[in-house]
């Protein structure tokens, strides 16, 4: 039995991964609820990381990448709607004035979900699917420069935590290397702590969470006199959240 390069390995991944956003693709636009969105995403999150390390391997995948991020950036707005609207749900039970900002969010999912079945169904499926279909793994996708690829990967994370970037791009640097991280162990060429990666990818997404989603929710309480003293309190308990969740984060990558 002929056992498959590593360049077969990393082509049939490109191939499945490439097949997953098509579906993906496909399943968002019948029906764009919570799951299929996210799942959307994930999958061109992670065929973008598999095409940025063909591009470090002298891969040309410039015009499959645009048109997969072109992608995944027309279901960020609808995403971060289902994201709002579950963490809303999770934290109502404490704070009752956030059933006013409730009440108004499925008018809002309503209109961003018919954008966005509009968006997908008049996106060119069939030119992604052809530029999808013409990435060919180049030959220098042996396993050391594969590793160094990581490698680099790795090492930018690690410096943006050394030098104490924004939680925010420390955030994306960690997401890019776990992808590609997941790429390697999936080509067998090791076993990096995925766990690890996932649970500080899970604080930073904590993190970002308090962040952005009290700033859409000040826009509320602005908005009102009567919704202000109720919702300014909880904007002010998620600050403290946050403050808190960024102290673990120094802890936890403190030996970064």
């Amino acid at each position: 039995m002929t056992i498959p390069t590593i360049q077969e390995r990393l082509q049939t991944l490109v191939h499945d991964r490439s097949r997953r956003v098509l579906s993906c693709l496909d399943r968002a636009a019948h029906k764009p609820d919570e799951p299929a969105v996210h799942d959307l995403r994930v999958a061109c999150r992670r065929v973008d990381a598999t095409f940025e390390m063909l591009a470090s391997l002298g891969g040309r995948v410039a015009a499959p990448r645009r048109r997969v991020r072109r992608l995944r950036k027309l279901a960020g707005p609808l995403r971060d709607l289902h994201v709002l609207e579950a963490w809303l749900a999770d934290q109502r039970g404490d704070w009752p004035a956030l059933d006013v900002i409730l009440v108004r969010l499925p008018r809002q999912i309503r209109r961003a979900t018919r954008r966005l079945v509009k968006d997908l169904k008049q996106y060119p499926r069939k030119k992604l699917k052809r530029a999808l279909a013409r990435v060919v793994v180049p030959e220098e996708a042996d396993e050391p420069a594969i590793l160094e690829s990581l490698e680099r990967v790795e090492s930018d994370w690690h410096e943006r935590v050394r030098r104490k970037a924004p939680w925010h791009e420390v955030r994306i640097a960690l997401k890019r290397y776990r992808y590609q991280a997941e790429l390697v162990a999936a080509l067998g060429l090791g076993q990096p702590d995925l766990d690890q990666l996932r649970h500080g990818q899970e604080l930073l997404g904590q993190v970002q969470d308090l962040e952005v989603q009290s700033e859409k929710l000040e826009e509320y309480w602005r908005k009102s006199v009567l919704e202000r003293m109720g919702i300014h309190a909880f904007v002010t308990h998620c600050r403290a959240q946050r403050d808190r969740l960024v102290q673990e984060c120094a802890r936890t990558f403190s030996s970064v």
